[in-house]
């Protein structure tokens, strides 16, 4: 098959070679069995996958199929599981978008009123 990178899978996946397709299929269920705990205890509003391979139909599908069998139910509404968009820095606007949650969240807020 000739795999060397990252790239190299996709070039097959885009391809319709079965063995990357299964292959790239098998990785997203891996990374949906830990991401599905992670979805139950955050209850993200939004995931997004991202890389080479996280982008990929086949590991997107099988990442998405497991995470809605297996997290919990009431995290699974409204959840948005999907590729990020090409070229832009997901990473930093997803921490952005934690700490905003965080510091706009009903607690914090709370907690900073009360502050002596």
């Amino acid at each position: 098959m000739g795999v060397r990178s990252a790239s190299d899978v996709a070039r097959l996946v885009h391809g319709g070679h079965p063995d990357a397709v299964r292959v790239t299929a098998a990785a997203g269920r891996l990374v949906g069995t830990v991401l599905a705990t992670v979805v139950t205890i955050v209850n993200p509003r939004y995931v997004r996958v991202g890389g080479s391979i996280g982008v990929l139909p086949p590991f997107l599908d099988g990442l998405r199929e497991v995470v809605m069998a297996n997290a919990h139910a009431s995290s699974l509404d409204g959840l948005s599981v999907a590729a990020c968009p090409p070229g832009e820095n997901t990473t930093l606007a997803g921490l952005a978008g934690l700490a905003a949650d965080e510091m706009l969240s009903p607690a914090t807020i709370d907690r900073l009123v009360l502050q002596p």
